[in-house]
């Protein structure tokens, strides 16, 4: 009997204080979420994340599971307000998801635990990936300016944003035999 007056006072008291957890996610109680994530890059988006979820921080949420923690945000791109979600993981940076008119359109991963439908993964080298870069790859603009932007082979939604070192002009990719040593640093999925 005193076990059950003592339930009865503690579950108020443990229910009020898990509201107060403002970094709480409630979709980590959801069942596909217990084993923690396997997310990946596919023509459709990233993992249960495509052009159909909300573009809302409770949809984002479900889609991509507890591993991150979201905010919000606004900014101008080539004349419009975009709305963007940054997600972070140990505080770093390890998705940007964008979108305008309430739908998904761009993703981008750092998150080096996510890897494209390839198994491509951050870190992974330029010369495992292509030969050479003619016909795959153009030179980053906006905020990739001076990385290398290649469409992932057989892909029209998945690109890999290459980074490495070298001296030549802005706005050229550099040599193929350079590019051999340049490493992923995004992936990226457009609508």
């Amino acid at each position: 009997m005193n076990t059950r007056r003592i339930l009865i006072c503690a579950i108020p008291l443990l229910l009020s204080g898990c509201a107060s957890f403002s970094s709480f996610q409630w979709s980590s109680l959801a069942p596909w979420n217990w084993f923690g994530s396997d997310l990946s890059v596919t023509e459709q988006g990233l993992g249960t994340l495509t052009t159909r979820t909300p573009l809302t921080s409770e949809g984002i949420s479900a889609a991509i599971g507890s591993d991150y923690h979201l905010r919000e945000g606004m900014k101008m791109q080539d004349g419009e307000v975009v709305r963007y979600f940054e997600a972070l993981k140990d505080n770093k940076v390890m998705l940007v998801i964008s979108g305008d008119k309430g739908s998904l359109a761009r993703i981008v991963v750092t998150d080096p635990d996510v890897s494209s439908n390839a198994g491509v993964q951050i870190g992974a080298p330029f010369s495992g990936i292509f030969d050479k870069a003619q016909g795959h790859c153009l030179a980053g603009t906006g905020d990739e300016r001076g990385n290398v932007d290649c469409t992932a082979p057989g892909s029209q939604h998945i690109h890999y944003v290459f980074s490495g070192e070298w001296q030549g002009p802005e706005g050229l990719i550099p040599p193929d035999e350079t590019l051999r040593n340049w490493t992923v640093a995004q992936i990226v999925w457009v609508r």
